[in-house]
């Protein structure tokens, strides 16, 4: 039997009672025309039951009114097939209220395209439960606006799988808020790329938390631009570990500065490469604090370069172990300023091989005080050529214990000069 619908007026469709409205049959449904529905009141599209609703085409919801669509159930909205939803334009997508946008389920929003899902307004987006942004497609995610992405809860943006972190791009990373990076797991910290992770500005860098810093590889630590490194703060420095800095790259260790280079931990900087130490400028070094000099491997202090060896404060140089100083060259202890060499300890100087402390010249020889001297081991002294002698100053000649004067040869003593003797003590 036809349906009397198709023969209605707009006028009498607009009249038909919301009782009738919520008896019509799918027949009746069926027989609506556009222009019908279009004349329908807020109040009948308000009495629409949650069966009606399925009976309703694309074409028919197209040309539902925007306060028509809002006065839809959310019942009814949870009900919309993936066509129908489908049919809606971006306009009408824009027009539901955020409590039918909370009521669309997971299937119809992962179902939406790109272009309905952007046309939702931040409110909308806003509105919707880390359910339904859990499960948006790593399509739908990658094609969100900014604007919209920023609106996401720390929670929702926690729930998104590495897969869906991942398929946001550089400009979307970088338009988070310094909240939704500081709050995502420590998993999906490590499961960004080095492009989304130098897409961060520098105050979402800082906004990194210590715990999201350690969960960052080798590998990523070695990806950071010098930009990114330089953004870090001290705190953040101070958590890398040793496996992580041994992903620094020597063009990054070259451009750290002063205060984010004292906060590495003494294990960080014994773990460092003889290259990485290599590529510590002669500023740098200098600016290492006492208890980070003193952490270093005899390695590495035996492959420091001259420059960077002399680059050294006093105060750092009267840090450095017994094992340190024994660990030096022929050749850097030949190039040591004297001032440093003055800071050595008696110990570590009695730990100087004869060849060590013979690679000292005249100059540096005549610069140790007379504590230093009075302390050299018998060998040592028995090693001094007569041009180590001769320089001693009086002060230091007057300083030799009578062990150490008769620890030297007939040669030695033959070689003394005449201003050397006469500066010899009687017990000597």
């Amino acid at each position: 039997m036809a349906s009397i619908i198709s023969a209605l007026s707009t006028t009498q469709i607009a009249g038909l009672s919301t009782t009738t409205i919520a008896n019509l049959t799918s027949a009746d449904w069926a027989a609506f025309a556009t222009h019908q529905i279009v004349a329908l009141t807020t109040a009948q599209a308000a009495a629409i039951s949650s069966t009606q609703i399925t009976n309703l085409t694309s074409t028919q919801l197209q040309a539902l009114e925007s306060q028509d669509l809002r006065a839809l159930t959310t019942a009814n909205i949870g009900r919309l097939t993936t066509a129908q939803l489908d049919a809606l334009t971006s306009d009408q997508m824009a027009q539901l209220s955020t409590g039918q946008v909370t009521a669309m389920t997971t299937a119809q929003l992962s179902n939406l395209n790109t272009a309905d899902l952007n046309a939702l307004s931040t409110a909308q987006f806003a509105a919707m439960n880390t359910s339904q942004i859990n499960n948006l497609t790593t399509t739908q995610l990658a094609a969100l606006e900014t604007s919209d992405l920023r609106t996401l809860s720390t929670t929702a943006l926690r729930n998104l799988s590495t897969d869906q972190l991942g398929a946001l791009g550089s400009d979307q990373m970088a338009a988070l808020t310094t909240a939704q990076v500081a709050g995502l797991t420590t998993a999906q910290i490590a499961s960004l790329t080095s492009i989304d992770l130098n897409a961060l500005t520098d105050a979402q860098t800082v906004a990194i938390t210590t715990t999201q810093l350690a969960a960052l590889s080798s590998t990523q630590v070695g990806g950071l631009s010098s930009a990114d490194i330089n953004s870090l703060s001290t705190a953040q420095f101070g958590a890398l570990s040793s496996v992580q800095a041994a992903g620094l790259t020597t063009t990054q260790i070259a451009n750290l500065e002063s205060q984010d280079l004292r906060a590495l931990s003494a294990a960080v900087v014994r773990s460092l490469t003889t290259a990485q130490i290599d590529a510590l400028s002669s500023d740098q070094m200098a600016q290492l604090s006492t208890g980070q000099i003193a952490a270093m491997s005899t390695e590495q202090v035996a492959n420091l370069s001259t420059s960077d060896l002399n680059a050294l404060t006093s105060a750092q140089f009267n840090a450095m172990t017994t094992l340190q100083v024994s660990s030096l060259t022929t050749n850097q202890l030949s190039s040591l300023e004297t001032n440093d060499l003055r800071t050595f300890s008696s110990t570590a100087l009695r730990a100087l091989t004869t060849d060590q402390l013979n690679a000292l010249t005249s100059d540096q020889m005549a610069a140790m005080t007379t504590a230093q001297v009075a302390t050299l081991t018998t060998a040592q002294i028995a090693n001094l050529t007569s041009t180590d002698l001769n320089a001693l100053t009086d002060a230091q000649t007057v300083a030799l214990t009578t062990a150490q004067v008769a620890a030297l040869s007939s040669a030695q003593v033959g070689g003394l000069s005449t201003a050397d003797l006469n500066s010899l003590g009687t017990a000597q």
